[in-house]
């Protein structure tokens, strides 16, 4: 209990690729607000909601500006889903299974994921949210989603250090 609220991990899976089903390769959180269990997990960044999404069958919702639907897949996993500005485009952003797990379930998957031949080892990935939307650098590739605008930019290997500086307050 934080803060009077009851918050808990989950495990879940980037869902950002049509057709691909990711392993499990984040910890997710979830918090129940007045008995309705919602998804809080803003630790995602970049095209995730920016506050809780409620784990409901409701239809769309909107989180900070921004609309996403929370869709049920089966009993243990729901899809969060985004809805692109521009176009109303659907966009999958990540899968969350409701199952109770402890903290200490996620040693493996921590270990998992460092281990090489894994994103997150084999590719520098920083991701961001914004007041009004993300910033996300994915190996040379920039991402600026403000509002409905969205700019990718592949960058030159001099220019990797400049945008970490000043995108993200980065510095090595």
């Amino acid at each position: 209990m934080a803060l009077g609220y009851d918050a808990r991990p989950c495990l879940a899976r980037s869902a950002d690729v049509p057709g691909q089903r990711d392993p499990i390769n984040h910890r997710g959180l979830l918090v129940s607000v007045e008995g309705v269990l919602a998804s809080a997990d803003v630790g995602y960044g970049g095209p995730a909601p920016g506050g809780p999404l409620r784990l409901e069958a409701s239809g769309p919702q909107g989180v900070g500006g921004e609309c996403f639907e929370a869709v049920r897949l089966d009993e243990a996993w729901w899809r969060v889903d985004r809805f692109r500005a521009s176009t109303g485009e659907r966009l999958g952003v990540l899968e969350l299974c409701i199952a109770r797990v402890e903290d200490e379930d996620f040693a493996a998957l921590n270990l998992a994921c460092s281990l090489p031949g894994t994103e997150f080892r084999e590719q520098d990935l920083v991701n961001m949210r914004t007041t009004d939307g993300h910033v996300a650098l994915t190996g040379w590739r920039l991402v600026i989603r403000s509002g409905a605008s969205r700019r990718c930019l592949e960058l030159g290997e001099t220019e990797v250090d400049e945008v970490l500086r000043r995108f993200f307050g980065l510095s090595y």
